[in-house]
């Protein structure tokens, strides 16, 4: 099965203005470019190990958005309880959370 994550939400750290460029970025890029839609699609299932799509950073993006900050003890802390090894120091991640998953 594959499915979307989309929802709205406002950050209280971002101006409107950068909100709306990036909301419309993802949205062309998850959403509309029936180009970059078919492809996803074509390699969830050339690759079934693959379980996440999601587009590359927003050009406006800082650097930091794309680090662990604040998650990475409780991630560690999760990680040493299901007994899984964190190999990285940087672990890349859907910034906004919006993303295609495959199950």
């Amino acid at each position: 099965m594959i499915y979307s994550a989309i929802y709205t939400q406002k950050s209280l750290f971002t101006l409107d203005e950068f909100q709306t460029q990036w909301a419309d970025y993802l949205g062309e890029y998850l959403l509309k470019d029936k180009y970059v839609i078919k492809q996803m699609l074509n390699h969830f299932r050339d690759n079934p190990e693959i379980g996440v799509y999601y587009p590359t950073s927003f050009w406006m993006m800082p650097n930091w958005v794309n680090h662990w900050l604040k998650n990475k003890p409780p991630a560690q802390k999760m990680a040493k309880e299901w007994e899984i090894e964190l190999t990285k120091e940087f672990i890349a991640y859907p910034v906004g959370g919006m993303f295609w998953d495959s199950t």
